[in-house]
């Protein structure tokens, strides 16, 4: 395996353990949705909640380019 594999290996595999990161907080998001539809009060943070999953969607992002850019 040549090292620009090995690296898009690399940065793939890093790429999709943050969309799993992703993933896995979604429901948090439909939760809080629907209390919001409720008129309840989220147990959850909305703010810092949007801060957590906007870092993952920018890192998710920059692996991305980095990736196009060996290919």
């Amino acid at each position: 395996m040549d090292k620009n594999t090995e690296k898009r290996y690399y940065l793939n595999r890093d790429r999709q353990k943050l969309i799993e990161s992703l993933q896995a907080s979604d429901y948090k998001i439909i939760k809080a949705t629907e209390y919001a539809a409720l008129g309840l009060e989220c147990e959850y943070d909305l703010n810092t909640l949007h801060q957590e999953r906007q870092s993952i969607r920018d890192q998710i992002n920059q692996l991305e380019l980095e990736i196009a850019e060996l290919e």
